[in-house]
């Protein structure tokens, strides 16, 4: 009966692979090691908030807009035609002067530039929207404006005015 020998795998990427496990294995022993405990603070080490001495009241907008309707020279606005932008402006004071007097000021202004095109309506509503805040006081100097378009004949504009609350007394 003849006896096998044993052959013991001299191939070296095996040798090399055991290596590169072992080296593996010693590195992620010593990061566990070198881990830092850091102790959790407790509810009375957190800093807490101190109150302000002071309470500030943030202004809130009314719910119900007002709306002004104008009629524009659209192509004299266009075109930046000086009489078109005088009728603005005596337009613009004649109709929110209530609203002035009242010292209202308007927190939003959406204005609504009528014509049959998108491109037309907005660009009028840009024009009127540069002069709201030039002859019309406190009204519309701190007012978000948003230019629009509104489908329908060209020459009509409306201001859908969204005021800052009256503080009741």
């Amino acid at each position: 009966m003849r006896r096998r020998s044993r052959r013991v795998n001299s191939d070296p990427v095996i040798a090399v692979g055991w290596i590169f496990t072992d080296l593996l294995l010693g590195l992620v022993v010593i990061l566990l090691a070198s881990q830092v405990v850091v102790p959790k603070k407790t509810l009375a080490e957190t800093p807490r908030p101190k109150p302000s001495p002071t309470v500030k009241t943030l202004a809130t907008m009314e719910k119900k807009p007002k709306f002004v309707e104008l009629q524009v020279d659209a192509d004299g606005l266009l075109n930046e035609r000086p009489a078109a932008v005088e009728a603005l402006n005596r337009q613009l004071v004649r109709r929110t002067k209530d609203l002035r007097n009242q010292q209202r000021e308007a927190a939003m202004v959406l204005v609504w530039g009528y014509a049959p095109e998108s491109g037309t309506g907005q660009q009028i509503a840009r024009k009127v929207s540069k002069n709201l805040s030039d002859n019309t006081g406190a009204l519309f100097k701190k007012a978000t404006k948003r230019d629009l378009w509104h489908g329908g004949f060209k020459g009509r504009v409306q201001l859908e005015l969204y005021l800052y609350q009256q503080e009741r007394t």
